[in-house]
C-alpha cells in the first residue's frame, strides 16, 4: 500500500484509480472534486478536506480517521462499511447522506442537518450530535454509547435496537420517536419513573 504524506492537492479532480489502495497522511485537499461515482479501499489519516466536493459519490471500505471536512459537500454521498473515527463533519454539507454500517466513533456532528439520515447499524460511540436534526433518521441497531444527544431533534426517528448506554436520556426530547421496550424502560427511569 503506497503511503503519501504531507502533500497538497488543490483545485483538481481525483479519481478512484489515483486513491485506491493508497494511504494519505496529513495531506491537505483544497477545492478537490472526487469525480468518479465510486471509491474503494482508500485510507486518509489526519487529512484536511477544505471546500472539497464528494457529492453523489460512493465510498466502500474507506477510512477517514481524524479528518476535517470544513466547507466540503458530501450531499447524496454513500458510505459502505467506512471508518470516520474522530473526524470533524460539523462544517460539512451532509444532505441525504447514507451509511451502511461503519464506525463513526467520536465524530463531530454538532448542529448538523441530518433529517432522513439512513444509517442502520452505524457505530457512533462518543459522537457529538449536540443539537443535530435527526428528524426521520433510521438509526436502528446503531451504537450510541456515550454519544452526546443533548437537544437532538428526534421527531419520527427510529432508534429501535440502538445501544444508548451512558447517554443522557434525561435530555432526550421524543416526538413520535420509535423505541423498543427496553429503551422505553430506560427512558422512563431517566425521567424519574419507578419500574416494578
Amino acid at each position: 500500500m503506497p503511503t503519501i504524506e504531507e502533500r497538497r492537492f488543490q483545485d483538481r479532480e481525483l479519481t478512484n484509480e489515483e486513491v485506491q489502495g493508497s494511504e494519505f497522511r496529513r495531506c491537505r485537499f483544497s477545492g478537490v472534486v472526487f469525480s468518479d461515482d465510486e471509491y474503494t479501499d482508500a485510507t486518509f489519516e489526519h487529512c484536511k478536506f477544505l471546500s472539497c466536493d464528494f457529492s453523489s459519490t460512493r465510498h466502500r471500505n474507506a477510512s477517514f480517521r481524524n479528518c476535517d471536512f470544513a466547507g466540503s459537500s458530501l450531499a447524496s454521498t454513500r458510505f459502505d462499511t467506512c471508518r470516520l473515527m474522530g473526524s470533524d463533519l460539523s462544517e460539512a454539507r451532509l444532505w441525504n447522506v447514507e451509511c451502511d454500517g461503519g464506525n463513526w466513533s467520536y465524530v463531530n456532528l454538532r448542529m448538523q442537518e441530518l433529517a432522513g439520515w439512513r444509517a442502520p447499524g452505524i457505530v457512533l460511540r462518543g459522537a457529538d450530535l449536540y443539537q443535530a436534526d435527526l428528524t426521520g433518521a433510521d438509526l436502528t441497531g446503531a451504537d450510541l454509547t456515550e454519544a452526546n444527544l443533548d437537544k437532538v431533534k428526534l421527531k419520527d426517528a427510529d432508534l429501535r435496537g440502538a445501544n444508548l448506554t451512558r447517554t443522557n436520556l434525561a435530555e432526550l426530547v421524543l416526538d413520535k420517536t420509535r423505541l423498543d421496550f427496553e429503551q422505553c424502560v430506560l427512558f422512563a427511569v431517566a425521567h424519574g419513573a419507578r419500574v416494578d
